[in-house]
């Protein structure tokens, strides 16, 4: 699995293994990548061993792009899509279908946003105030993830995402149809997210 550490047992041959990084099972004190069958790419141990933060960042931007990022985004849209289907509200649903609803959104994402955290965290080795605020840590790593793939539209992208999100939040009530947004951010995260992840990999 990523981020194994040298000690770990060799059953990584198992065909069902998944595709990562794995000690060398020739004994050489080096990891070998495994992809179904184990290829020639190699890199020494003294080299994984000082690169403890890129095997948290691939198990981060792994767990990001098979979840986090859908979880963040699908969460967002049935919380404010309920804000504005509250009973009392000009297109109510009823208390039980909106209780529910709200329920189920936030904890999609609050589970999205930890994802969002520990990715961020991850790719920002500073640690700072970003990594921790909503919606402010989603554009964050937005931005290093583009600076990652030397991107050169950094700026740009990161400005049409805010926008986007801020007409989902302020005109997703009048406009139903800009719920759209969401599940489109979403996809936009995990492919993102998983373009990074194979480029280091």
């Amino acid at each position: 699995m990523i981020g194994d550490s040298p000690g770990a047992t060799r059953a990584n041959q198992s065909p069902s293994a998944p595709t990562g990084w794995y000690p060398d099972p020739s004994g050489e004190r080096q990891w070998r990548r495994w992809d179904g069958e184990w290829t020639s790419r190699v890199h020494p141990y003294d080299h994984a061993a000082n690169s403890v933060a890129d095997l948290s960042l691939l198990r981060a931007l792994r767990a990001q792009y098979l979840y986090g990022a859908a979880s963040f985004f699908a969460g967002a849209g049935l919380v404010l899509g309920m804000v504005h289907h509250w009973p009392g509200t000009k297109h109510p649903v009823s208390l039980d279908v909106a209780t529910t609803l709200t329920t189920i959104g936030g904890a999609l994402l609050v589970l999205g946003y930890a994802h969002y955290v520990r990715l961020a965290l991850a790719l920002d080795r500073r640690h700072s105030l970003s990594c921790w605020l909503p919606i402010e840590n989603v554009l964050l790593v937005t931005t290093l993830l583009l600076h990652r793939l030397d991107n050169q539209r950094v700026r740009r992208t990161v400005l049409a995402e805010a926008l986007l999100m801020a007409l989902l939040v302020f005109a997703g009530g009048p406009f139903a149809w800009l719920f759209v947004i969401a599940p489109l951010l979403a996809l936009q995260h995990v492919t993102l997210t998983r373009v990074v992840f194979d480029h280091l990999t």
